[in-house]
This record gives structure tokens, C-alpha cells and sequence, in this order.
């Protein structure tokens, strides 16, 4: 895997890659000419801002067949996620994706989501027009929220929600808005009984995590005096917890 700093893009040419808790301003983008596809790619608790308006999974070449296996889970993603051949309209799929936020474009014109799957749950769609274009059976399509029947239905515990932004605690940060208010129409009702959207699932550190944090001791207070002594050197004291 190869990062550009540069142009916000993270680009993939291997098998068996995780991306995991990244912040990525324009796409993943697979880097990779004709051939067989890849084996598995996991795209587990990365935010996708809508600074740029691009789509969350990115390729160009047109022999590119795409991977054999992709994991989208526990993500908060302001962007589109098409994954298809566009000039022959052939949607591709994505394994599993589960426990997503879908904040992207409110466009009538186009998709919002495309693609076929067999396991879509537990996602939470916030635009009020988006269109999804998701092909699977109805069981394959549970526990979902979106703001029109229209969307995911209403069979197999999905929900419409139009008042969606009730769902959320809101505030100031970026993602921490996404979390899921106690007592909402999202909150410990999805198929493992925790959290619709990036901030559930059944296991703990799958979730998304605020800012990326990795699940190492992380600092949070840090307190000292000022003042150094010959004796004790600069007293500190610390304050870690580990982040899930």
C-alpha cells in the first residue's frame, strides 16, 4: 500500500490490505492494470470528509477487475460508494458492509450507493434524497435506516427515518456528531442488539473510534511544575487510558 499525502488519495496494489482508522480525503484507489484482482481488501473505521467530492472507492484502468473480497465496515463516509464499471453499468460487490454512516451527496440524479452485496446491515443513510441501488435479496437488507421507504424499505427491521438528524448527539467534532443519541430509533437495536451505524457492532474494537486513535495507552492529561530539581529532575504526572 502507498500513501499520497499529497493529493489525499490512498493507493492499493497488493492482497490481504487493511485500511484501517484513516482519515482519506479523496478515495482508495486501486492501483492495479488488468490481471487477476486482488484477494481481500478490509476498509474498517476510516472517515471520508466531502472536501472533495469524489467516490470512497476509486480505479482507473479499464481492464481493472476489481478484488475478490471488500470489507466495508464501521466507517463515517461523506462521499458516494460506487463500486462499478460505469461505461457497461455493472456493479460489483462489496462482501460485507456493515455499520456504516452514509453522509455523502444529496443527488437525485445519481446513486448514492451501488453495488451488490450479501450482507448490508446496520447502516444509516442521512441525505433525504439519495438514491441506493443495491442488489441483494431483502434478508441480505436488514436493520438499516434511511429517510424514505423508498431507500432500504421497511421488512427485515429496516426503518425510515425522516427526521433523521434526531438520531445523533451532534456538536463540534467532525465524527463525534455521529455518535448515536440514547433513547433514538438507532440506539441498541440493530442486528446484535448494540448501535446502528459506525459506533456499533457486536465486537468492541471494531467500532469506529473517534480521530482515528490507535488501541494503544494514549495520553490524555499531562501535568508538571515547572521547575526542575537537581535531586528529581521535572516531576510529571500522567494521565493514559487505552482506546477500544
Amino acid at each position: 500500500m502507498n500513501t499520497n499525502t499529497a493529493d489525499g488519495y490512498i493507493q492499493i496494489a497488493a492482497d490481504n490490505i487493511t485500511i484501517k482508522r484513516c482519515r482519506i480525503e479523496r478515495s482508495i484507489y486501486f492501483h492495479i492494470s488488468g490481471g487477476s484482482g486482488i484477494q481481500r481488501v478490509t476498509v474498517v473505521q476510516n472517515y471520508f470528509p466531502s472536501i472533495y467530492v469524489t467516490n470512497a472507492l476509486y480505479f482507473t484502468n479499464s481492464n481493472f477487475i476489481p478484488p475478490v473480497e471488500v470489507i466495508f465496515n464501521n466507517n463515517i463516509c461523506q462521499k458516494t460508494l460506487l463500486w462499478e464499471r460505469s461505461a457497461s453499468g455493472l456493479a460489483w460487490n462489496i462482501t460485507q458492509c456493515r455499520n456504516n454512516i452514509f453522509d455523502g451527496p444529496d443527488n437525485l440524479a445519481t446513486p448514492n450507493l451501488r453495488f451488490t452485496t450479501s450482507d448490508f446491515s446496520n447502516n444509516i443513510l442521512i441525505p433525504v434524497n439519495a438514491v441506493v441501488d443495491i442488489t441483494a435479496t431483502p434478508a441480505q437488507i436488514a436493520y438499516n435506516i434511511g429517510t424514505q421507504a423508498a431507500q432500504f424499505g421497511t421488512i427485515n427491521n429496516n426503518l425510515v427515518v425522516p427526521d433523521i438528524t434526531s438520531l445523533f448527539v451532534g456538536g463540534d467534532s467532525k465524527d463525534g456528531f455521529y455518535q448515536i443519541k440514547s433513547g433514538s430509533q438507532a440506539h441498541q437495536n440493530g442486528s446484535d442488539d448494540s448501535d446502528r451505524g459506525a459506533f456499533g457492532g457486536a465486537i468492541l474494537s471494531s467500532r469506529y473510534t473517534l480521530s482515528g486513535l490507535a488501541p494503544v495507552p494514549v495520553i490524555y492529561e499531562a501535568v508538571s511544575a515547572g521547575s526542575v530539581s537537581a535531586e528529581t529532575g521535572l516531576p510529571v504526572t500522567i494521565k493514559a487510558r487505552t482506546i477500544k
